[in-house]
């Protein structure tokens, strides 16, 4: 099973320009969380499955620790879903961050982990 979160907007101050910091932006993220679903589809308990609320959690907590660069946060998101869900088979992080350093507004840069 494939565990999607779409499109979480989220504001922060990552950047490695000083008015990125100070001013900050809307970053976005997709998270996708491959894993075994068959406990859980069977038990439908919470228990058993990849907390979606938990997964947010992480995303946000780790979107408050400021990161020069999108990379760095994006392997932080990633590292800690695996610490919180090790039953979690494949992770891949996307972070999106529009017209970066003031560039130009139809400017989407991002990067994967996968």
């Amino acid at each position: 099973m494939l565990l999607h979160l779409e499109n979480i907007q989220l504001y922060g101050y990552h950047g490695c320009w000083p008015h990125e910091a100070e001013v900050g932006q809307w970053f976005y993220f997709d998270i996708k969380i491959e894993y075994d679903f068959l406990e859980a589809a069977q038990s439908d308990n919470l228990e058993h499955s990849i907390d979606y609320v938990k997964v947010f959690e992480i995303v946000k907590n780790e979107n408050l620790q400021r990161s020069n660069l999108i990379e760095n946060l994006a392997l932080r998101i990633k590292l800690s879903i695996l610490d919180t869900f090790p039953s979690a088979k494949n992770i891949s992080v996307q972070v999106k961050k529009p017209n970066p350093g003031g560039l130009d507004k139809n400017l989407i840069t991002s990067v994967l982990i996968n």
